[in-house]
């Protein structure tokens, strides 16, 4: 998915970075708005994923974020 630049400013809650990977914030938003009986709304959590609840430097996720190495662009 690609979205224009800067777009996440204008919607994004999340802590950056962090707040979106898969599943989390954006995925699940559109997909609410797309098909909400899609969405089991009962196991949503505002939370930090368990991969950036490690706090290392060298491992978290997200969406927007650059590194120095891409793997979803």
């Amino acid at each position: 998915m690609k979205v224009k630049p800067d777009f996440d400013k204008q919607w994004r809650e999340s802590v950056f970075p962090g707040g979106c990977s898969h599943a989390g914030e954006l995925e699940t938003s559109m997909l609410l708005h797309l098909s909400p009986n899609s969405v089991r709304q009962n196991k949503i959590k505002s939370e930090i994923s368990k991969t950036n609840k490690r706090n290392s430097k060298f491992i978290w996720g997200d969406l927007f974020a650059k590194g120095p190495m891409g793997l979803i662009e």
